[in-house]
């Protein structure tokens, strides 16, 4: 068996990410990662320095330089060397923690299905607006108050996505549209919150309308209800 040198510095380096970009709590460079729990926590107590792929998902999950991070060379986040991109970066203000303002992706989406699957079974018309401000309240109430989420920003997000694939006819169910809400959320908070609305046409602009032609439901809060019904256990 290969015996793993001991490298402090290494360790101090992983440290500094966590304390720096993850609020000082592992789990968050763990997720961005994918790194298990066990495997960072392992590197942290043991002072050891890891393969080459767990290295990879390191950097790759804090956005930080490889020659830094395992030899401590240049800088952790060396800028480009375009000023304008600098001083238009700059203008954004720091770059977000990976989950900052957010809440957690598994909970989301199960908060999401559950209020979905409710609108449905209630005798009254569920528009986008309430179905947003439902989640919205439920993910607030789950979410802890450290994570600074912005409900009223989370809200706009998901009606801007129900109303979105209505108008272009596409049907997706409960867990898909979550995970759009959180990725557009994300992306809102690391472009300053200036192209939301450019990003969402992107990507959909130009999409076919087929639910009518394929006699597809359009996602809403009424829709996919055989894909709704599939709530995950508590």
């Amino acid at each position: 068996m290969i015996q793993k040198l001991k490298n402090p510095e290494f360790v101090q380096r992983v440290q500094w990410l966590i304390d720096t970009r993850f609020d000082g709590i592992p789990a968050r460079l763990s997720e961005s990662s994918g790194v298990s729990r066990a495997g960072l926590s392992k590197i942290l107590n043991e002072g050891t320095r890891p393969f080459a792929r767990t290295v990879t998902k390191l950097v790759n999950g804090a956005g930080c330089s490889r020659d830094w991070l395992v030899d401590g060379i240049g800088e952790a986040f060396p800028g480009p060397a375009d000023t304008t991109l600098c001083e238009t970066r700059a203008s954004y203000g720091p770059l977000p923690a990976p989950d900052a303002g957010l809440p957690e992706r598994q909970r989301f989406i199960r908060i999401y299905t559950h209020v979905s699957a409710l609108t449905r079974a209630l005798p009254v018309e569920t528009t986008p607006e309430r179905l947003a401000k439902t989640i919205a309240i439920a993910a607030h109430a789950a979410t802890p108050a450290e994570v600074g989420l912005d409900v009223a920003a989370l809200e706009s997000t998901i009606v801007a996505v129900e109303k979105a694939l209505v108008q272009h006819g596409i049907a997706l169910d409960a867990e898909q549209r979550a995970i759009i809400t959180l990725n557009l959320r994300q992306l809102d908070l690391l472009t300053g919150g200036r192209f939301f609305d450019h990003i969402l046409a992107a990507l959909l602009d130009g999409h076919p309308r087929q639910a009518a032609d394929a006699g597809i439901e359009p996602a809403s809060c009424t829709a996919t209800a055989s894909a709704d019904a599939r709530i995950p256990s508590p």
